[in-house]
């Protein structure tokens, strides 16, 4: 008998094997795949043992395609059918450096087959295949000089109505689950594909295979953080493969990954976009959060009530690390779960089959994105018009308080110019600092307690007195505020937001106060002072000139956690001196930035980028960053260009002493 057969030998409809078969059929880059006959699995599954022919013909050709490849590993993919259950979930086995360990890859593969019962259907396939790796990390190489090290990037691509929609990352293709991705779509016309738009956001983590782990989170080197994942090549020859499978078979589902050679794609399946039921009508459910981070908690759900899960009073939040780790127990068990569940589920787009069988088997699953919630939060879901916003409402329910994530969904007049920014920065996928805003809300109080009904310029002198610490009616209520981050053994910064700031005509820089390094026991006194800050002879003075501003004028607060800066600094995306757009300016201090930005900085170094040429034109100061740190401001200046209409940006930010990259503001730079 032949115990390794090509995808051309397969004798029944698989969709995991006819994948390649369709591949080919469009001349699209792939490795030969080496698929185990069913007959494998049924002696396996009599005797709990392999045929030694068996054995030996595996390890034979996995010594094989261990020797030739670069890394020295091989890898083992299922290829189940399971009648009912689409694409149903199963490991797959990256790494592998010896035959015995492709051997036992299988073993592990059929025993995950049998505790999940997919073989009790006598119509079932459980099946598999040997293939060559991917590209795997190199993680001393990488440790040592990151910059010389091959990176291996993927992703997937779906294509449907002439559209087709690229997801790519750094690392392995798995890494789009959770992690911020480039998106690129193309629109399909006469034949030529045409990119109608590209989002580029910050990298920062990719997931990779390394030859001592299956998956493991590594920093994208920092130069490469704001870098486009796929070449202007690469993208249209992927948008090609998916197109011309969608065009001959339905609407398919692409994923691609790399090896040295460059792109190769590794499954295909039939893409069908079903919305959630809680998404296909105008809904808002208000339920409290279920966290599930293993097998155990799956107990929780035993003691609920069928009308709390079918409701969403009761919501799952699926731990990031269950993805991460691919916990196939957990995700097999909340997809076959007999009640309809309301599932929270981490990433920004849903590339494992997990994601997509809890839609099938009637789930209702929400994405949601890099947004962090807790067990036992109160959750919000509104759904209108197809478009989802998810609201912890634990935190924004009265709106004095609601996250930086949300303060995007709820506008400058809640959340003020600052914070309104930030939260679109933050959901762009850029590095921004976890923090929460201090809502307009609470201003208009604090104005209450003190008697204030109506703004005028010249009452401001008066309020401005009344604001104090001292006061105790102001103090309780602030007090009352982020008792998380009270508990909290860290510094914060604390900054003004006010409805006008950062806006089109007004940007207000410095007119009001914000506060860097307080302690947990200072955020009360500090948050006063900012909103006292509101009515500062600085803010008179500038509004004497502008009155009409007064009466739109309010103030909130944002509370971010402090970044411990090694350097800091500001990019201007264009010489405002000389209203040359074609320059970008970077300039950079030790610390904080905070004297930079105020002008008192005694040791800067300075930068001039010429953005055509893509090239340093000028130089001054002492050596503060590192060239790909240089690189890496460049090319975010280019990004954040990009994210608003082309306009350049007056970008403050600060690298960590990890070396990553923190946006802490961007604003409109305006120049005639």
């Amino acid at each position: 008998m032949k115990w390794l057969i090509s995808p051309e030998d397969y004798p029944l409809p698989n969709p995991r094997i006819d994948g390649w078969r369709k591949l080919r059929e469009v001349k699209a880059r792939t490795v030969d795949i080496f698929v185990l006959p069913l007959e494998v699995f049924d002696l396996y599954r009599k005797k709990g043992s392999f045929p030694k022919d068996f054995e030996e013909e595996l390890g034979n050709k996995a010594k094989e395609i261990i020797e030739k490849s670069p890394s020295h590993t091989a890898i083992i993919r299922r290829a189940f059918v399971v009648p009912g259950l689409e694409n149903p979930p199963g490991p797959r086995f990256l790494g592998l450096k010896t035959k015995e360990e492709v051997v036992n890859a299988v073993c592990e593969l059929y025993s995950f087959a049998i505790k999940q019962g997919y073989a009790k259907d006598p119509k079932s396939q459980i099946s598999g295949w040997l293939e060559p790796p991917s590209l795997i990390l190199d993680i001393e190489k990488f440790k040592e000089n990151p910059q010389s090290t091959m990176i291996p990037y993927g992703g997937y691509a779906i294509s449907e109505n002439g559209i087709t929609e690229i997801y790519a990352v750094f690392g392995i293709n798995e890494g789009v689950q959770s992690l911020v991705a480039d998106r690129y779509v193309l629109e399909i016309r006469r034949g030529k594909y045409y990119v109608i738009r590209k989002e580029i956001p910050q990298k920062n983590l990719m997931l990779c295979t390394t030859l001592s782990t299956q998956s493991q989170r590594f920093f994208v080197p920092v130069e490469m953080q704001f870098d486009q994942v796929l070449s202007d090549s690469e993208i249209p020859e992927v948008a090609r493969v998916v197109y011309e499978l969608s065009q001959k078979y339905g609407p398919q589902r692409v994923e691609f990954s790399t090896d040295e050679g460059g792109i190769c794609f590794n499954e295909v399946a039939d893409y069908y976009k079903k919305q959630p039921m809680a998404t296909q009508v105008n809904t808002k459910v208000i339920g409290e959060t279920l966290s599930i981070t293993g097998v155990a908690d799956l107990d929780k759900l035993t003691k609920l009530t069928r009308d709390e899960l079918n409701s969403g009073q009761k919501m799952i939040l699926v731990d990031e690390n269950v993805i991460l780790k691919r916990n196939y127990d957990v995700l097999g068990a909340l997809a076959s779960w007999k009640d309809n569940l309301y599932v929270l589920y981490p990433g920004v787009a849903a590339t494992q089959h997990a994601m997509r069988i809890l839609a099938d088997k009637g789930h209702r699953a929400f994405l949601i994105g890099s947004q962090k919630f807790e067990e036992g939060d109160k959750v919000q879901i509104v759904t209108t018009g197809g478009k989802v916003r998810i609201t912890n409402l634990s935190k924004t329910e009265d709106q004095k308080v609601i996250t930086l994530w949300d303060a995007s969904l709820f506008g400058t007049e809640l959340c003020g110019g600052k914070a309104y920014r930030l939260s679109q920065l933050k959901t762009f996928g850029f590095q921004v600092p976890h923090g929460s805003v201090c809502t307009t809300v609470l201003f208009d109080e604090v104005l209450k307690i003190l008697g204030v009904d109506k703004l005028t310029l010249e009452n401001f002198p008066k309020i401005e007195k009344k604001i104090s610490i001292d006061n105790k009616r102001v103090k309780f209520v602030v007090d009352d505020l982020l008792p998380e981050y009270r508990k909290q053994n860290k510094v914060f910064s604390i900054r003004s937001s006010a409805t006008l700031e950062d806006s089109y005509k007004h940007s207000l820089a410095g007119i009001f106060e914000s506060f860097l390094n307080v302690d947990p026991g200072k955020l009360s006194e500090n948050i006063i002072k900012v909103i006292r800050s509101t009515f500062s002879k600085r803010a008179v003075e500038y509004l004497s000139h502008h009155k009409d501003l007064v009466k739109n004028l309010k103030m909130a607060v944002v509370v971010q956690d402090m970044i411990k800066a090694k350097v800091a600094g500001v990019i201007f995306g264009a010489k405002v001196q000389t209203k040359d757009h074609n320059i970008v300016e970077i300039e950079a201090s030790t610390g904080l930035g905070e004297a930079l930005v105020s002008g008192k900085a005694k040791v800067v170094e300075y930068y001039s980028f010429n953005r055509q040429e893509r090239r340093i034109v000028e130089r001054k100061g002492p050596e503060l960053l590192t060239q790909p740190e240089v690189k890496a401001l460049f090319m975010l200046s280019e990004r954040l260009r990009s994210e608003f209409s082309d306009i350049p940006q007056d970008i403050e930010w600060a690298i960590d002493k990890g070396g990553q990259i923190w946006v802490l503001q961007s604003r409109d730079l305006f120049v005639s």
